[in-house]
């Protein structure tokens, strides 16, 4: 729609579709610089909607400026699909990683059936809730203009809750909170998992709502689906 291309903020958010075997994500988020770039178009920042599976294949701490394993698939088209925008001629262009959703119709007492065990419970977890997703867009729109008259246009955020309860203490407190029954856990797998931090959201300026991820689940209920 050319309609789109005549504002100047972009904010693209296509799910990468890499669980059902396409490979095409970066061609499509091509075809949206090149638009977005074209001599007809008002777009003069665009904001990319990413994930923090981009670390998967990592492990302990990770943040903005941690390498990549790109040798894993996954990752390397979620980073391709990155640099295109980051490396487009657009003046503005922003990444920002999302971890796992939670919140509203997405709550986590759901996330793995009522019969289902959950592994790792040893690792923690990298969640964000919907209303900071939302809130973390809205704050990377207002530092746009601010953004204009400096030199570096390149941002990348984790957009990710700043608590990260053990697998097994958040998914009871989750299963508790919707008064399902107690889950099980299978053995611990993995040795070390990742946490997921952000060295570059508090130059947002932005304060979440939903930070610790344990009191919101003793808030949170069957209203939230």
């Amino acid at each position: 729609n050319s309609q789109v291309f005549q504002q100047q903020c972009l904010v693209v958010c296509i799910p990468p579709g890499i669980r059902y075997g396409n490979s095409d994500y970066a061609d499509k988020i091509q075809q949206l610089v090149n638009a977005a770039e074209h001599k007809n178009s008002q777009v003069t920042s665009i904001i990319l909607l990413s994930s923090t599976a981009v670390y998967n294949g990592l492990s302990g701490e990770v943040n903005e400026d941690s390498e990549l394993a790109l040798n894993a698939n996954k990752v390397a088209i979620l980073a391709q699909a990155e640099q295109v925008i980051l490396s487009s001629k657009i003046q503005q262009k922003v990444v920002v990683r999302l971890a796992g959703l939670i919140g509203y119709n997405r709550h986590p007492g759901r996330f793995f059936g009522q019969q289902r065990s959950i592994p790792n419970p040893q690792s923690v977890v990298n969640f964000i809730h919907r209303d900071d997703v939302l809130g973390i867009i809205t704050a990377v729109i207002n530092k746009i203009p601010q953004w204009q008259t400096q030199q570096s246009h390149r941002k990348v955020f984790n957009a990710v809750a700043g608590s990260h309860p053990t697998r097994a203490d958040f998914y009871r407190k989750a299963l508790q909170a919707l008064s399902y029954p107690q889950p099980t856990f299978l053995a611990q797998q993995e040795e070390q998992g990742k946490q997921v931090h952000s060295i570059h959201i508090a130059n947002l300026d932005y304060t979440f709502k939903h930070n610790d991820l344990m009191q919101w689940l003793e808030n949170s209920d069957d209203r939230e689906s």
